[in-house]
């Protein structure tokens, strides 16, 4: 679980200033430990980079996660440097998310690293302050931290407390966090008003770079912009369909995340990590909340059976039953009969059958190398943690991935995020007017295909005791490329009233 903070009620800036960076140091959480032992434990894992075939498809998911790490992305030059690695002597591995990165790429990621963990360590204090408007990592590897009062000044005194402080700067805020928070959620409230006005939001986002809000709209047209400019003033309109979720046998044993299983209609999912209930201690699979037995979505509530791979009669062997699930629809409306949903996470769980045996590990593989799970190819799970900022590295482990593998030494399915705290809405199926909205979640330029929905998503962090390992931050739901949506761990963990197990 992340700290917690306990807010102080402060009756200025100068006060408040002091007092957080007081409680920063008190807790320990400005600066990450051992960053510099998990960048030379990395460094150890690099090898030299393999050919790619430079396919469309290859070239497209290395442009995007390029383009967010701040790296040259022209397609020419992403061509040449998958089918030719060793021309600019190309490295690959955990540190590099299983992309080739030239020596001085390398360089830059190490850089990410350590400007990461910082920004992930001050970003839960940091909001604390009614001024705060925001952290993010630029891809120029600076972390930027933004202000509506004194942000020169509050920025100096927290550039000390870093490792790389000339690496910190401020920036100066019309909106505070809170307030662009405030119109999002009006947005959102406002979101099923609208679509009987015939406009249909498919987003709402707090562009923290830009200080201000970001609607999607279907079918956007001057009209539907007229209307929300007036509604919502100064906002960012732009036309987005709707997010479509990614539903879609192995015989694997046990359990863990990263894992094929089956809904009683044939779709499939990837497994997360297994979770214990907080009030019994019972022990549970947890995966998408879209991922239940109707195809067609959910009306009422849990009851979907998941299965994964086959008994040894041959028969789809049951792994649990769903007691609880965010992935209702509740609402209708009484003129078109489409029905509507909303939850801080998309996420359910299952409690195990008695003869089921789960690790907490990440059963991640390369499906383009092996075509079957095989041990080897295990990552560890060390920690739980969903706090990310923009810029932070993050990488996902979902059942299927052709040319954009994870798994052992490869760690290919990886990119950074770009969007946080984003309320998107899904429709509940291809051409379904059915409409579940995520009020919560984070994107990034991973890649995931169909089969990925509530796969592993985490970021890599390291301890004495166990080396480099995963830090779980997340898991998949959907959205397009380059925009990758996943869930907050910690929101679908008090959603599911669950704590993962990483032991």
């Amino acid at each position: 679980m992340k700290p917690q903070y306990e807010p102080s009620r402060l009756p200025n800036g100068g006060a408040r200033l002091s007092l957080l960076i007081a409680g920063l140091l008190a807790a320990g959480n400005v600066v990450a430990d051992n960053v510099e032992d998990m960048i030379s434990s990395l460094e150890e894992t690099l090898q030299p980079a393999k050919p790619t075939k430079a396919t469309p498809k290859a070239v497209e998911q290395a442009v995007a996660v390029r383009q967010g790490l701040g790296f040259r992305s022209d397609r020419n030059f992403v061509a040449r440097i998958l089918e030719n690695p060793e021309r600019f002597d190309a490295l690959a591995g955990p540190l590099t998310g299983g992309h080739h990165a030239t020596p001085e790429e390398v360089e830059a990621l190490k850089v990410r690293l350590v400007l990461q963990e910082d920004a992930i360590a001050l970003a839960p204090a940091l909001s604390e302050d009614p001024d705060f408007a925001g952290i993010y990592i630029s891809t120029g590897n600076m972390i930027n931290i933004g202000f509506t009062f004194d942000a020169e000044k509050k920025v100096e005194a927290l550039r000390q407390k870093v490792r790389l402080p000339d690496r910190v700067q401020a920036f100066r805020a019309k909106h505070s966090l809170g307030e662009l928070e405030n119109d999002k959620n009006r947005v959102v409230d406002m979101a099923q008003e609208l679509t009987a006005e015939g406009i249909m939001v498919s987003q709402v986002a707090i562009d923290i770079i830009n200080n201000r809000i970001k609607i999607g709209v279907v079918k956007l047209d001057p009209k539907k912009s007229e209307i929300l400019q007036g509604l919502f003033g100064d906002v960012d309109i732009v036309d987005k369909p709707l997010n479509e979720m990614e539903n879609r046998s192995d015989t694997a044993t046990p359990m863990r995340a990263g894992v094929r299983i089956t809904n009683a209609s044939g779709g499939s999912c990837t497994s997360n990590w297994k979770a214990q209930d907080r009030t019994t201690g019972e022990l549970v699979t947890i995966t998408a909340g879209h991922c239940v037995s109707d195809v067609n979505g959910t009306f009422g509530g849990p009851g979907a059976s998941f299965f994964q791979g086959t008994t040894s009669a041959g028969a789809a062997r049951l792994i649990g039953v769903s007691d609880q699930t965010t992935w209702v629809f509740p609402g209708i409306n009484l003129i078109t009969g489409a029905r509507t949903g909303s939850d801080e996470v998309d996420a359910l769980r299952a409690p195990f059958e008695s003869n089921i045996f789960s690790m907490p590990s990440l059963y991640a593989y390369d499906n383009g190398n092996t075509s079957v799970f095989a041990d080897s190819e295990q990552a560890r799970v060390g920690a739980v943690d969903g706090t990310v900022v923009i810029g932070t590295v993050v990488c996902s482990g979902g059942q299927f991935s052709p040319g954009n593998q994870v798994g052992g030494s490869n760690w290919k399915n990886c990119g950074s995020v770009n969007a946080v705290n984003v309320a998107n809405a899904f429709t509940r199926q291809a051409g379904s007017a059915d409409v579940f909205t995520v009020l919560n979640t984070n994107e990034a330029t991973y890649t995931a295909i169909g089969g990925d929905s509530g796969s592993p998503t985490w970021r890599i962090g390291y301890n004495s005791s166990q080396g480099w390992h995963g830090i779980a931050v997340g898991h998949h739901s959907g959205g397009p490329a380059g925009a990758e949506i996943f869930n907050d761990i910690e929101r679908v963990e008090d959603a599911l009233n669950v704590d993962v197990r990483f032991y």
